[in-house]
C-alpha cells in the first residue's frame, strides 16, 4: 500500500495493473491496447508516432505507469515529441493560411457593408479570431515551443516530469459525469434560444419581472447566453475547470460553486439583493 500521504496520483495504486497479454505495450485514453514482446517494439511504436500515448506496462512494474517514469524511453520519447512538434508547426501553417484568410475576410465584408459596429458582424468577428488563435496560433506556437525547447535542452532524464505526468494520466482517467451534465444543460438551452429566435425574456435576468417576484430567473439565466462565441468560452471553461474541480472537490463541490457564482454575479452585475438598488 503506498503512503497515504501521498497525492493520490502520486501512489502506485492510482493506475489499474497491467494486462498479461505481453511483456511490454501501451494502453491510450480509450482503454485500446498495443502489445510487444520486446523494448525495441515499444520504441519503434512510440517513435513513429501512431496511437495517442497514454499509459505504459513493463516488466519491472506491475501496474501500468506513465511513459516519463522508465528511463529506456527517454530518447524516444524525445523522438515523438519532436514528432508532434512538428505536426502541431504545420498544422499551424496550414491554420495560419486558412483561417487567417476567413479572419480577414470576415473583417473586410463587416466594414464594406457599413456594419462594423452591428451585434452580428461583431459576433462572427469574434468567432473567427476565436478560431484563428485555437487553429492557428495555438499550434504554430506550441509546435515552435516544443522544436526549441528539444534544441536547447540535452536531457538525459525526464524524472522531474513524472509528478506532472501522473497527475495528467490519473485526471484523464477520472469520470467527471456532472460536468458533462452542465455542458449539456447549456448546450441544449442554447439550442431552444436558436430555434426559437429568444428566450432570454421568459427565462433571462430581466431585472424589472426579477424585482416583481421572479426569483427563479436567478438560476435559470446561468444556463443562457448572448451569442454562440459567449457559449464557446463558457463551455470551454465549464470543460477545463469543472472536470478538475468535480476530480478534485467531487461533484457537490462543482454545483455549490457552478450556482452560488452564477447567483452572485447576476445580483452583484444587475445591482439587485445584498444591498443592491
Amino acid at each position: 500500500m503506498s503512503d497515504l500521504a501521498l497525492p493520490v496520483w502520486a501512489r502506485e495504486e492510482a493506475f489499474s495493473l497491467k494486462p498479461d497479454v505481453s511483456p511490454y505495450g501501451c494502453r491510450d485514453e480509450k482503454g485500446n491496447l498495443v502489445g510487444f514482446d520486446e523494448l525495441d517494439g515499444l520504441k519503434r511504436y512510440l517513435s513513429s508516432g501512431k496511437g495517442k500515448l497514454a499509459w505504459i506496462w513493463v516488466p519491472e512494474h506491475r501496474r501500468l505507469i506513465a511513459p516519463e517514469e522508465y528511463p529506456s524511453l527517454v530518447s524516444t520519447l524525445k523522438k515523438r515529441r519532436r514528432l508532434f512538434s512538428e505536426y502541431d508547426l504545420q498544422d499551424g501553417k496550414r491554420g495560419l493560411l486558412l483561417f487567417g484568410a476567413i479572419l480577414i475576410y470576415v473583417i473586410y465584408a463587416a466594414y464594406a457593408r457599413g456594419r462594423w459596429a452591428a451585434v452580428g458582424s461583431t459576433q462572427t468577428v469574434g468567432i473567427a479570431v476565436l478560431l484563428f488563435f485555437f487553429f492557428a496560433i495555438r499550434p504554430y506556437w506550441s509546435g515552435l515551443q516544443g522544436i526549441k525547447e528539444l534544441r536547447t535542452t540535452n536531457k538525459e532524464s525526464v524524472a522531474e516530469e513524472i509528478p506532472e505526468a501522473r497527475f495528467e494520466l490519473w485526471l484523464q482517467s477520472q469520470k467527471s459525469r456532472i460536468t458533462m451534465v452542465l455542458i449539456g444543460v447549456i448546450a441544449a438551452v442554447g439550442l431552444v434560444q436558436y430555434l426559437t429566435g429568444g428566450g432570454f425574456a421568459e427565462a433571462g435576468l430581466v431585472k424589472a419581472r426579477y424585482a416583481a417576484g421572479e426569483w427563479w430567473r436567478v438560476h435559470t439565466a446561468a444556463f443562457m447566453h448572448g451569442n454562440p462565441l459567449h457559449f464557446l468560452m463558457n463551455a470551454s471553461a465549464l470543460w477545463y475547470l469543472g472536470k478538475r474541480l468535480e476530480t478534485l472537490g467531487r461533484w457537490p463541490h462543482l454545483t455549490m460553486v457552478f450556482f452560488c457564482f452564477g447567483i452572485g454575479s447576476r445580483l452583484g452585475h444587475h445591482g439587485m439583493g445584498f444591498g443592491g438598488k
